[in-house]
């Protein structure tokens, strides 16, 4: 990437590597790198993450589905069984929260266009995985 300054409008991030991976870091949402909120410096650089692995759609070992990813206005969580849910934003903060049984449809129409955590939980099983909202 050719330097980019703080009056730069964003950018718009493509090439990756691994190809297909999905792009985070600070100041990065989705496919955009907004260069203006990092404010002003002589120099600085910011690592931008690529990651591969965004979409864990199904958890075999314990029959997790979580799709679409990326979402748009909902996601569907899938579990055999009642699990607890929560959904948190990159800056830890708690988006949702609640317990299901069997399925869930969480409305995500509101939520930013950003990277999520959710974290699916039972008696026997945790597991933190990523969504993306577009």
């Amino acid at each position: 990437m050719a330097d980019v300054c703080g009056y730069t409008v964003s950018v718009t991030l493509s090439g990756a590597t691994p190809a297909g991976g999905t792009y985070s870091g600070p100041r990065v949402t989705v496919t955009i790198f907004d260069p203006a909120s990092a404010g002003y410096a002589n120099s600085g650089t910011t690592d931008i993450l690529v990651d591969a692995c965004l979409s864990i759609d199904k958890q075999e070992n314990i029959g997790l589905s979580i799709f679409p990813n990326p979402t748009t206005n909902e996601l569907n969580i899938e579990l055999n069984g009642e699990f607890n849910y929560e959904i948190v934003d990159a800056k830890g903060r708690n988006i949702a929260a609640s317990s299901a049984s069997e399925s869930v449809v969480q409305k995500t129409t509101n939520y930013e266009t950003e990277l999520y955590f959710v974290t699916i939980s039972n008696d026997n099983n945790s597991v933190i995985t990523r969504i993306a909202k577009h």
